[in-house]
């Protein structure tokens, strides 16, 4: 996790039911249930699933992808080295509507990267993938979800920042709107992927390039870890109203460090999910991203509710509800207050809802195993 100050806030939460911190597709298909599933994957045999995804890895070029990743980081300028944060995490660019006009972009993150905006709500997008990027963009918080590990964040507009800083972000955001008409986005996939289907985690640790992941990932696992793609293990359902949403995906595409919030995406480069936490940060070889689709980007606006049902109509239609009361939502959200992203309130949170999900994908684990994944 990039945020590697805030998981430390809390380390004496392993050993408490509540609290803690977070570590810093093919065609697709829904993902059953578990008991649906057949067997899982066991610890022993997750090397062997790895080493066949990746000599069947689709041939998608996921440089699209990579374009619409970005690093988030507080906004703090200063030319003096040591007074700039060291922290980062990523994030990734999503059009709602699948146009890509600008009123339709907003970034997809993780809650606990999100916590990077502190005080002010103020957040550094940068992307790494160009070299014109210079500054990077301004954006604000505006939907958290509840349960989940999961944050959107909009591109701050010449209306938001504070007095002293009103003229700098006018001039800023006067090229931010002009590159925002070229900013690289992608969508949200249509469903999850299913068990064994081909996926890629995507991310910038420390806001290193993509090649300098892929040599670490080389060096630490050897030259089938250097691959991008992974596979879906699992999955975690939750039942509403006899709908099933997943919340959580388990999955073998290497993260490391600094990649939290960054995207999981299927063989259309379709996003299906943002990384989480997992135990590559430990040397293993499993991760979990929690699940991005219109139902759990609807709950980020819907705070201190459950709220992970799909519309009403169900299936396709109300995936389109859904995703037209996120638009919505997202156009009259005003930022909100740090509290809603507060560093112990959504480490407690997250250990709550991924506590029960990891038990149930990776049963094996105990419980000061899980976590030490989580946290």
């Amino acid at each position: 996790m990039s945020a590697a100050s805030a998981r430390l806030t809390a380390s004496g939460l392993s050993s408490a039911s509540r609290g803690g911190k977070r570590a810093g597709p093919n065609t697709p298909r829904a993902v059953v249930a578990p008991s649906a599933m057949g067997s899982r994957p066991s610890r022993r045999c997750v090397s062997r699933v790895h080493r066949a995804t990746t000599a069947g890895a689709p041939s998608a070029d996921l440089t699209r992808a990579w374009d619409a990743t970005v690093t988030l980081e507080p906004d703090i300028r200063s030319k003096i080295p040591f007074l700039s944060s060291s922290r980062r995490g990523s994030g990734v660019v999503v059009s709602l509507d699948g146009t890509g006009h600008p009123s339709s972009l907003v970034v997809v993150t993780a809650a606990h990267v999100a916590c990077l905006a502190g005080s002010r709500n103020s957040i550094r997008v940068r992307r790494p993938s160009t070299k014109d990027d210079r500054d990077g963009a301004v954006a604000r918080v505006v939907g958290v979800h509840p349960r989940l590990d999961l944050a959107v964040l909009t591109f701050a507009t010449d209306d938001d920042g504070d007095d002293q800083n009103q003229n700098q972000n006018q001039n800023q955001n006067q090229n931010q709107n002009q590159n925002q008409n070229r900013r690289a986005w992608l969508t949200l996939a249509p469903s999850p992927p299913s068990v064994r289907d081909p996926i890629a985690a995507l991310g910038y640790p420390m806001g290193w390039s993509g090649a300098i992941k892929r040599a670490a990932n080389a060096a630490r696992g050897g030259a089938r870890r250097s691959s991008r793609w992974g596979e879906v293990l699992d999955g975690f359902p939750k039942r509403d109203n006899n709908v099933t949403t997943i919340t959580h995906l388990l999955h073998t595409s290497a993260v490391a460090s600094g990649e939290s919030g960054g995207p999981l995406v299927n063989a259309a480069l379709e996003v299906c999910g943002v990384h989480s936490f997992g135990d590559h940060f430990t040397g293993g070889e499993r991760d979990v991203a929690v699940a991005v689709s219109a139902a759990t980007l609807r709950g980020c606006f819907a705070r201190g509710a459950d709220n992970l049902s799909v519309g009403k109509a169900g299936g396709e239609a109300g995936r389109e509800d859904d995703l037209r009361l996120v638009a919505r939502a997202v156009t009259a959200a005003a930022p909100v207050a740090p509290a809603a992203y507060d560093t112990a309130g959504v480490n407690a949170m997250i250990v709550e809802s991924s506590d029960p999900a990891l038990a149930a994908m990776c049963p094996e684990l105990t419980r000061e195993q899980r976590m030490s994944w989580i946290m």
